[in-house]
């Protein structure tokens, strides 16, 4: 039995190449020798570092010996199977490496080649940014720079810039003062000396010019410069104290809407980054513009403020005499009652009447001068048309209707034939005053801030006309007496003397809070303002063209009538040729 278990033993431990048939303690492993496979580099120089691939090697460095040409050199790292030294002192030529583990000789060598030193090629490959600021800090990249900051010289444009930090790959210097424009960049770094790509361009952060160069709030201003941020909010720009928004911007120019701002002139001042540079100029003080709301609507005559923010419309258009009603919110006009006879009539007292100048009472509804049938006619919200009646009197040709707030209207009545024009005090239908004016020919009138006084505008004789309607006296107060014919005779007169002024035919006129009238000059082709002088004397005011160049038909062909908005600053007023307009100060 023993016998045939020692039989299977040797059998088993045959298969894995041992002798079974041997006591364990008599078992001999044998160390293997190591094998070589490779050096890195092939072509080596004094002192470079190289690495033996193999088989074998002993982790323990000093455990590996190797020679080259049978010089003896240490291993100053080990693996299995990799092995790193560096190269000794040697002929250029041929050499042979051989290495021992452990007294066992590999039984291969590895031939390497002795060369000189590659020289090291530096090279410049970039520039960021590429545009900027003296004092900016820029990036030179590249290959093989000297680690050494003293030992990289880098000049922009010849002059020297101060070199920050280094590596073999990167360069940052700050950018020396040079004056605006293009340069090149230069290095000098072990002994050669190379040009960037691509040059750095100098800017000069700076403001040159703005256009416009006066206007408002809300205005939009373009300035022109240098050095701006390519990210709009990255400049910042103000105007006096306030700070104005960036729209858009470029390297060049910025477009900006101005902020509020009291009148008077101001510089811009703009930041980017920590830099801050002020120039250009902006005026505060504004001017008048028109814009066009609405077209279409033919010899549309005049308008008034309802207690709702709409405008009451009177027209005149041969076939749509009537009245209509305008929204600024929606810029809509719509018809209220309108006309389409020819022959007024009991139960159609708007055709061929003519509606003409028009006030609201304080019943809210509109009351206006019917001026082809002689009669003063009232319009309600559903557009009911009905007559005011003046007991014991026969009017022709009435121009303008004003209400008060007790009810009291006032009718401007222009004269037929030789007779002259006048103005009535009604009430309740009762006449309890006339004014006659010096010619027929009188167009419209407006009240004043508190309806004290009334303000009457002649076609022809060349003059305005004060009621106080307090002591009931009646004055010239604005005019020479001469009205203009032409764009050379047509004058605002001088400042605190209206009488100095040429007025002629006014198709509308409103008076502001502030005591301020604007109306239109319809032959002089503009839109003019009367403001009273101190203490609010008419007789020292000034009269001053807002908008319009007289006798050019350009801007305003024919302006009809006029009213201030709700906000009591934008005006609306009417074109003969059939467009609602707003003007406003900006």
């Amino acid at each position: 039995m023993k016998r045939l278990l020692r039989l299977l033993m040797c059998i088993a431990f045959a298969a894995t190449g041992l002798s079974a048939c041997q006591a364990p303690e008599q078992i001999d492993v044998t160390k293997q020798a190591p094998r070589l496979i490779s050096v890195v580099p092939s072509n080596v120089w004094n002192g470079c570092t190289a690495i033996i691939s193999g088989i074998g090697f002993s982790e323990v460095a000093d455990e590996n010996v190797v020679t080259v040409d049978g010089q003896q050199v240490a291993v100053s790292m080990a693996t299995s199977n990799r092995l790193t030294l560096t190269m000794p002192e040697h002929a250029d030529g041929k050499a042979v490496i051989a290495v021992s583990v452990n007294g066992l000789e590999a039984d291969t060598v590895l031939e390497t080649n002795y060369t000189q030193l590659p020289e090291l090629v530096v090279k410049v490959t970039g520039i960021t940014p590429a545009k900027g600021f003296a004092g900016d800090l820029v990036t030179i990249s590249g290959e093989n720079f000297s680690t050494v900051p003293s030992e990289n010289l880098v000049t922009f444009g010849d002059v020297p810039a101060t070199v920050e930090s280094v590596t073999s790959t990167t360069l940052k210097v700050i950018a020396p003062e040079h004056p605006k424009g293009a340069v090149n960049v230069k290095i000098v770094t072990g002994g050669k000396t190379l040009t960037a790509p691509s040059q750095f361009t100098y800017m000069v952060f700076a403001i040159d010019s703005n256009y416009p160069e006066r206007g408002a709030e809300g205005d939009k201003v373009t300035i022109k410069g240098d050095g701006f941020s390519l990210v709009p909010s990255e400049n910042i720009v103000m105007v006096g104290e306030q700070v104005a928004s960036v729209e858009a911007s470029t390297e060049t120019s910025l477009t900006v809407i101005m902020p509020d701002n009291a009148e008077g002139e101001y510089t811009f001042s703009v930041t980017v980054g920590n830099k801050t540079v002020t120039g250009g100029k902006f005026v505060y003080g504004g001017s008048w513009r028109v814009q066009t709301l609405v077209t279409g609507y033919s010899k549309v005559q005049d308008l008034a403020l309802a207690s709702d923010g709409t405008f009451w419309i009177t027209r005149r258009e041969t076939g749509a005499h009537g009245i209509y009603k305008f929204n600024p919110q929606t810029n809509v006009l719509s018809p209220v009652k309108v006309s389409s006879g020819s022959t007024a009539s009991d139960s159609d007292l708007l055709a061929n009447s003519h509606p003409w100048g028009a006030d609201v009472g304080p019943d809210g509804k509109l009351y206006f001068a019917a001026k082809n049938t002689a009669k003063i006619l009232t319009c309600d919200a559903q557009g009911n048309i009905a007559q005011y009646v003046i007991n014991n009197q026969t009017i022709a040709n009435p121009m303008k209707v004003l209400c008060a707030s007790d009810g009291t209207i006032y009718v401007l009545v222009r004269g037929a034939g030789a007779g002259l024009g006048y103005v009535l005090q009604v009430n309740n239908g009762d006449v309890q005053n006339t004014w006659p004016l010096t010619t027929a020919l009188y167009e419209m009138m407006c009240f004043n801030a508190d309806k004290t006084k009334i303000f009457v505008f002649a076609n022809t004789s060349g003059d305005i006309q004060m009621i106080d309607l307090v002591s009931k006296n009646m004055t010239r107060v604005a005019g020479i007496g001469t009205n203009h014919s032409n764009a050379a005779s047509y004058t605002d007169g001088e400042p605190g003397n209206p009488l100095t002024a040429t007025v002629r035919q006014a198709e509308g006129a409103v008076c502001a809070a502030d005591g301020t009238i604007y109306f239109t000059d319809s032959i002089g082709k503009t839109i003019r303002m009367f403001k009273p002088g101190p203490n609010g004397d008419y007789s020292k005011g000034t009269i001053e063209t807002i908008l319009g160049t007289p006798y050019d038909n350009t801007v305003l062909p024919y302006p009809n009538g006029i009213a201030l908005g709700p906000d009591g600053k934008t005006l609306y007023y009417l074109e003969n040729s059939g467009m609602v307009l707003k003007i406003f100060y900006k």
